[in-house]
């Protein structure tokens, strides 16, 4: 599959940001089948609030926390404006980083 192609090239990135934490689980589970080591090879950001972290799966998750009722909010209220009058959504709704135990130091990566 892609997520294992991605995984194994030598172009690898160095860091990944999902979507959701049920997204970053199951990221989190294809990099260590993978041998990589999370923060220090890769690291791993979840986006939403869709589940609490489970200590016992990753410990302490680097997370930005957006409210999925927030999300469901302005989605709604974009879909009801008049389409010639609609504009793109007003703001990001995320908050300030969670930092955690999944986030490695900044660093460049050269392209060949």
């Amino acid at each position: 599959n892609i997520t294992d192609s991605i995984l194994r090239s030598a172009d690898r990135p160095t860091a990944l940001i999902a979507t959701s934490c049920y997204l970053a689980y199951g990221a989190y589970s294809a990099i260590n089948k993978h041998g990589i080591s999370i923060p220090d090879d890769m690291s791993l950001i979840s986006c939403g609030d869709d589940a609490e972290p489970f200590g016992q799966f990753v410990p302490n998750f680097a997370i930005f926390p957006a409210s999925l009722e927030e999300l469901g909010r302005q989605s709604a209220e974009f879909c009801l404006q008049d389409p010639e009058k609609r504009t793109v959504l007003r703001q990001l709704i995320y908050s300030d980083l969670i930092p955690g135990d999944t986030l490695g130091p900044v660093s460049v990566k050269k392209r060949k």
